[in-house]
C-alpha cells in the first residue's frame, strides 16, 4: 500500500507514452519529399529555399522528440523516487511501530 497519493502506474504509463511520442516524432522524414520539391525546381531560388526550410523543421522535430524523450526520462525517475521515498517513510514509520487505524 503506498503512503503517498502518487499513482506509480500511471506516472509509468505517462513515461511510455513519452518515449513513444517521442520515437514516432523521431521517424518523421521531412527531408525525403523535400529532396522532390527542390528537384522539381531545378536552377531557381525556390528549390534551395525548400532545402533550407527542410533543414530547419527537420531540427526543430529533432529537438521535440529529444525534449519529449527527456520528459519521459525524468518521468521514470519520479516514479522511482516516489516508489523509493514511500517505501523508505514505511519503513521508518514501521521502526516506530506506528501504525493507521486501518492497519
Amino acid at each position: 500500500m503506498a503512503l503517498f497519493q502518487a499513482d506509480i502506474d500511471q506516472i509509468t504509463a505517462l513515461a511510455r507514452t513519452l518515449a513513444d511520442v517521442s520515437a514516432q516524432i523521431d521517424a518523421i522524414d521531412v527531408r525525403t519529399p523535400a529532396q522532390a520539391i527542390a528537384a522539381a525546381l531545378p536552377g531557381t531560388p525556390l528549390g534551395a529555399a525548400c532545402a533550407q526550410a527542410t533543414e530547419y523543421t527537420e531540427g526543430a522535430w529533432l529537438r521535440v522528440s529529444q525534449r519529449t524523450a527527456q520528459l519521459g526520462t525524468a518521468m521514470t525517475a519520479v516514479a522511482a523516487d516516489v516508489t523509493a521515498t514511500d517505501d523508505t517513510f514505511r519503513q521508518r514509520l514501521d521502526g516506530l511501530k506506528f501504525h493507521t487505524g486501518g492497519r
